[in-house]
């Protein structure tokens, strides 16, 4: 998550307020708003707001496919490693979100956002081994099981491509760095920069 205003409690409070005013810009579809704070680099897609919600949370939450390709092209630009491991007050991660507010349409063929879809699989091709496909929320459920409950066949089994091929070989990403998810300096093999944003 960008900081570049400082370490005290005051710096925080503004920089949850800069995750408020870009989740609002996410909810109205204000997409130039929202550029406008990423061009500055005040955001990016691990910011949170006072919900406790990065910005891919909030994207998904509002099924905004235009949001998620501003946010998800930003990563890529400036590749800023997206945090997955980061939850809710519900023990959610951004793979139940996912589960529970993306359109199966999305995921169907031909797909309702196709450019949106094939981005989303280049950020499953990078991260799937980053992911925790058996973490459960506070309704003990996974993502998977949760779309399924909500009978999202499309969706269902498109991450389920992406956790069998994690179950079945450990293979290294063959995706160029200029061109991935992850950060020039991260090994994807190594857990210690899981999770981490861009720097001040």
């Amino acid at each position: 998550m960008i900081n570049r205003l400082g370490t005290g409690f005051g710096s925080q409070i503004l920089v949850y307020a800069l995750g408020d005013l870009a989740s609002q810009a996410i909810a109205h579809n204000q997409i130039h708003l929202l550029r406008l704070l990423i061009n500055q680099q005040q955001v990016d897609l691990n910011t949170l707001n006072t919900q406790g919600l990065t910005l891919l949370m909030e994207a998904m939450r509002r099924h905004n496919p235009n949001a998620l390709l501003v946010l998800l092209n930003d990563s890529l630009d400036r590749q800023i490693v997206p945090d997955l491991m980061h939850r809710d007050h519900q023990d959610n991660t951004v793979l139940h979100y996912m589960a529970m507010h993306l359109p199966d349409a999305w995921f169907d063929e031909p797909s309702d956002q196709p450019v949106l879809e094939d981005l989303l699989e280049q950020f499953f091709n990078d991260l799937r081994e980053d992911f925790d496909w058996e973490h459960h929320n506070a309704q003990g459920l996974t993502a998977v099981e949760l779309a399924q409950t909500a009978h999202k066949d499309n969706l269902v089994g498109f991450l389920q491509t992406y956790e069998v091929a994690v179950e079945e070989t450990s293979a290294s990403n063959d995706i160029e760095p200029s061109e991935s998810f992850h950060s020039d300096s991260e090994d994807p093999g190594d857990p210690g920069t899981e999770g981490q944003g861009l720097l001040a």
